[in-house]
């Protein structure tokens, strides 16, 4: 039996909890952001590198990474399809 959320549309995958990148673990972050790239819409997309850009300004020590995942959110493609890990509670 499916749950009523089961059922309701989605938007996407979820963002983790604790965001990878954030705790130390940037080859996750690359790993589900070219899950959820392939799978987002162009807003989406777009809203994630909204947020990246802004944390990219926020946490310069996190540039590089930050700027690793932008690019896998501007062109998203087939080969980057890698099975994402689960988000985290």
């Amino acid at each position: 039996m499916l749950s009523a959320r089961a059922s309701e549309p989605s938007c996407g995958r979820r963002r983790p909890r604790r965001p990878f990148l954030l705790t130390g673990q940037p080859d996750r972050a690359a790993r589900f952001a070219a899950a959820s790239a392939h799978e987002a819409t162009d807003v989406q997309r777009d809203a994630a590198i909204a947020r990246l850009r802004r944390l990219r300004q926020t946490r310069p020590d996190l540039a590089a990474a930050v700027d690793a995942l932008i690019a896998r959110y501007e062109t998203p493609t087939r080969q980057d399809d890698a099975p994402a890990p689960a988000a985290e509670s």
